[in-house]
């Protein structure tokens, strides 16, 4: 859900081209829906008993997985625990996930587009003006890059426990086993996808100017509140006094 309000705000900022002070009007709300929601899914969780063991991990899971629950089991509860953990599943998860992505691509859709258009157009103009809107635009398809990057952290993460979702729902026979442990391991690896999202500014700013110095570049990124640079473009180490 945050990479869905990631993408909202980079549309805003590059096609609407809204400033700094319109985007913290609307910022908590934006950042806001997703905890939010993630503490009011977690509260009615805990409080339905629908986190037991999903085989994986603790999840939002029947209790024995063997059970199926009222809605499939002619009003009959079978379930120890998680009664209709399937439709919870997509209530709290898989839905808001499938929506998040539709979101995404849209968002993303209308970026590539405006900045499209907007260099088609740079094309035509005067000189004078053609450099000031090149100016603008290299910003702009900075912002578009970044964007692209952080939704394709977002898809690595999620799009295999969706295609694994799908396929258990189409064919409960398949198997899904080679699926299950892929997702298991990008699921939770969304973390460190959005971190390297997020340095790749820094690392390509400070890689430019030492293109020489690997080492030195990976401690500014990753030691920030231990070095400095200098106007030189030197790289200091911050001591105390």
């Amino acid at each position: 859900m945050y990479n869905a309000i990631l993408s909202i705000y980079y549309l805003l900022t590059v096609r609407y081209g809204w400033k700094e002070g319109q985007l913290k009007k609307v910022e908590k709300y934006l950042f806001g829906i997703p905890i939010v929601f993630g503490l009011a899914t977690a509260v009615a969780s805990v409080v339905l008993k629908l986190f037991n063991n999903a085989s994986v991990w603790c999840w939002i899971s029947p209790l024995p997985l063997t059970c199926k629950g009222s809605i499939l089991n002619n009003g009959i509860n079978d379930c120890e625990r998680g009664n209709n953990a399937f439709l919870y599943r997509y209530l709290f998860f898989y839905g808001p996930l499938w929506i998040v992505i539709i979101t995404a691509m849209i968002a993303m859709f209308l970026l590539y587009t405006s900045v499209r258009k907007t260099e088609q157009q740079a094309a035509r103009w005067s000189l004078a003006a053609r450099l000031e809107k090149t100016a603008k635009l290299k910003h702009s398809q900075k912002v578009r890059r970044q964007a692209f990057f952080y939704l394709m952290a977002f898809y690595v993460a999620w799009l295999p426990g969706t295609l694994l979702r799908t396929i258990e729902t189409i064919s409960k026979n398949t198997d899904t086993s080679v699926l299950l442990v892929i997702f298991a391991i990008t699921g939770p690896f969304q973390g460190t996808l959005n971190f390297l999202v997020y340095v790749r500014p820094k690392y390509l700013k400070y890689r430019r100017k030492h293109p020489e110095n690997l080492c030195l570049v990976i401690q500014m990124i990753v030691f920030t509140c231990c070095m400095k640079e200098e106007p030189s473009g030197d790289i200091t180490r911050i001591t105390e006094p």
